[in-house]
C-alpha cells in the first residue's frame, strides 16, 4: 500500500488545519465533536466506518489545533495595550538568540511584567522585540525597557497570518539590563557552541567567504551579500543556502563513520547519532527544512534499531506532524511548503524520470551521475515552480542546470567547512589549508551564480496565478505520474 495510514492521517491533519484557519467555529463546540468522534471510533468494530473515524478525528484535532494557536491569551502583550503610539513599560526574558546587525537588535523575549498607563500587570506569551539601543544581548538575559507596541503581519503562503506583537525601543527610549533571568541550560549550552564555531570560521575567513559558509553550514541566511543573495533567487538556487536533508544526510554519515571507526556499538551509535542531530537541528535555529530533515533522518535510523523496512513517506508525514502539532501557522509559510513539496516529487517523480534513460547511461559512473543530478533537479523544479509563481511571480528558465552545477558545488563547500571545524579544532595546524580550498570553492560558487545571473532570460515574471490554478497543476503533475498498477 503506497500511501499509510500516517500519510493519510496527515493530510487530514493538514485539511482540518485550513477548515479551522478560514472557518470560524467555537472551539468547545469542536472539542466536543472531537471526544464524540473519539469514543465512536474505538465503540466501532467496523474496521472501514472505524478507519473513516479515525481520519476524521485526525481532521478535527488540525482545526482544533489551528484554532488554539490563534487564541492568545488574555493577558499576552498583545492583549495589554491598544496599539497606539502610547509607550510601554515592559521587563522580560530574552528567550532566543539575538540578531544584531548595525542599526538594530533583534529578538523575542518573553513578557514578565507590563506597566501600561501607570498600571503593571503580568505579560505571557511571547513577543518580538526591534531594539535601536546599543547594548551586549544573550538569551536568557533580563531587561527592563521603554517602547512602543505594534501588529505584526507577515506574508504567507495562503493568506495573511497576524502573528502577536512587535514591540519597538528606540534610541531615546528608557533601557536597562537587570542581569541573568531564567535560562535553558541546554539551550544556552547549544547557542555557546554556534557562537564558538561562528568565532572560529570568522578567525580563519574573510569576508563574504565567512558570511557564505556561515549560511551554508549555520542557516543564517541573513549573512549572505545581497548580491550573491538576489542572483541566487532568480537561478533558483537560494535553497541551497537552507539547512535541508543534504546537510543531515551529510553530518549523519560522517558521525556514523566516526563511531564505526573508533568501535562503538551499533545501537549506541545509532543513538548518539540521532542525539546530535537534533542538537545540530536547534544550533542552526530549528527552521522547517531542519527539523523536517532531522525527523525524517531519526526515523530512518530508527528503522535500523526496530528491524523494520524504512517508509519514505511515513517519515516525510511523522516529519510534517512533527512541526504542525507545535505550530500549525507553519502550513502557511511558503518555506515550509517549498521544503515538503520538494521533497515529496523527488521522490515521486524521481524513479519515472530514471526510467526514460536508456540502461547503457547508468553503467558509467559519469553519465550516472549527470543522469542522478538531472532527474532529482527536474523532480524539484517541476515540484516548486507552480508555488514559486503563484506567489514571487517569477519563472526561473535556467533552475534546472544551475542546480546540477551549483548543488554538487555547494555538497564540497559544506563536506569542506565540516572538516574544517573538526579537524582544525583538533589539530590547528591543519585549519590553513583546508580553509583555503573552502575559500578556493566559494570564489567558484560566487562566480558561478554571478555569471548565470548575467544570461539572458535567466529569471521572466509572469502575471499573478489563481490559487485554483496552482492546485489544479499539482494534482494533474501527481495524477500524470503516479504508478501504474500490476495486471493480474
Amino acid at each position: 500500500m503506497l500511501f499509510q495510514p500516517l500519510v493519510i492521517w496527515c493530510v487530514c491533519f493538514c485539511f482540518g488545519i485550513v477548515a479551522g484557519y478560514y472557518c470560524h467555529v467555537p472551539a468547545v463546540l469542536l472539542f466536543v465533536v472531537l471526544v464524540a468522534v473519539s469514543i465512536a471510533a474505538f465503540y466501532f468494530r467496523n474496521k472501514r466506518l472505524c478507519a473513516y473515524f479515525i481520519f476524521g478525528l485526525a481532521f478535527l484535532s488540525g482545526a482544533l489545533d489551528i484554532i488554539q494557536a490563534k487564541a492568545l491569551p488574555s493577558s499576552s502583550l498583545a492583549n495589554v495595550a491598544n496599539f497606539s503610539k502610547e509607550t510601554l513599560l515592559v521587563r522580560g526574558i530574552i528567550c532566543s538568540d539575538p540578531h544584531v546587525s548595525q542599526r538594530k537588535s533583534t529578538f523575542m523575549m518573553a513578557p514578565q511584567e507590563v506597566i501600561a498607563d501607570g498600571v503593571p500587570s503580568r505579560g505571557w506569551g511571547k513577543v518580538r522585540v526591534e531594539s535601536y539601543v546599543k547594548a551586549d544581548y544573550h538569551y536568557g538575559d533580563e531587561i527592563f525597557a521603554e517602547g512602543a507596541l505594534h501588529r505584526l503581519y507577515r506574508k504567507a503562503g495562503i493568506g495573511d497570518e497576524r502573528s502577536a506583537a512587535i514591540f519597538t525601543i528606540k534610541k531615546d527610549n528608557f533601557f536597562d539590563k537587570i542581569g541573568g533571568g531564567r535560562r535553558d541550560h541546554a539551550v544556552q549550552l547549544i547557542l555557546a557552541l554556534k557562537h564558538k564555531i561562528e568565532s572560529f570560521i570568522f578567525a580563519r575567513l574573510t569576508n563574504p567567504f565567512f558570511d557564505t559558509l556561515v549560511a551554508m553550514l549555520l542557516g543564517d541566511g541573513s549573512k549572505v551579500p545581497a548580491e550573491l543573495k538576489q542572483a541566487m533567487i532568480k537561478t533558483g538556487t537560494w535553497h541551497l543556502m537552507v539547512v535541508s536533508g543534504s546537510h543531515t544526510a551529510f553530518l549523519a554519515f560522517a558521525i556514523l563513520l566516526a563511531f564505526k571507526v573508533i568501535r562503538v556499538r551499533r545501537t549506541l551509535r545509532l543513538c548518539l547519532t540521532i542525539f546530535l542531530l537534533v542538537v545540530y537541528c536547534i544550533l542552526t535555529g530549528a527552521s522547517s527544512p531542519v527539523v523536517r530533515a532531522t525527523v525524517m533522518t531519526a526515523a530512518y535510523l530508527l528503522t535500523y534499531l526496530l528491524r523494520r523496512p524504512p517508509h519514505f513517506l511515513n517519515s516525510l508525514a511523522l516529519a510534517a506532524l512533527a512541526i504542525l502539532i507545535f505550530d500549525p501557522t507553519q502550513l502557511f509559510q511558503v518555506g515550509f511548503q517549498l521544503s515538503f513539496l520538494s521533497v515529496f516529487f523527488i521522490f515521486w517523480i524521481y524513479p519515472k524520470l530514471k526510467n526514460v534513460f536508456p540502461a547503457g547511461v547508468w553503467k558509467s559512473r559519469v553519465s550516472c551521475g549527470l543522469a542522478n543530478c538531472f532527474c532529482v533537479s527536474f523532480a524539484a523544479w517541476l515540484g516548486t515552480v507552480p508555488l514559486l509563481a503563484y506567489v514571487f511571480k517569477t519563472f526561473s528558465c535556467i533552475s534546472i542546470l544551475a542546480n546540477m552545477v551549483a548543488a554538487p558545488l555547494a555538497t564540497l563547500i559544506m563536506a569542506g567547512g565540516f572538516v574544517l571545524i573538526s579537524l582544525g579544532s583538533l589539530w590547528p595546524s591543519c585549519a590553513g589549508p583546508i580553509a583555503s580550498s573552502v575559500e578556493f570553492f566559494i570564489s567558484i560558487f560566487i562566480r558561478l551564480h554571478m555569471y548565470l545571473n548575467r544570461i539572458p532570460w535567466a529569471s521572466i515574471s509572469v502575471r499573478p496565478v489563481p490559487l485554483f490554478l496552482v492546485i489544479f497543476c499539482y494534482a494533474a503533475i501527481i495524477f500524470a505520474s503516479k504508478p501504474q498498477s500490476k495486471k493480474p
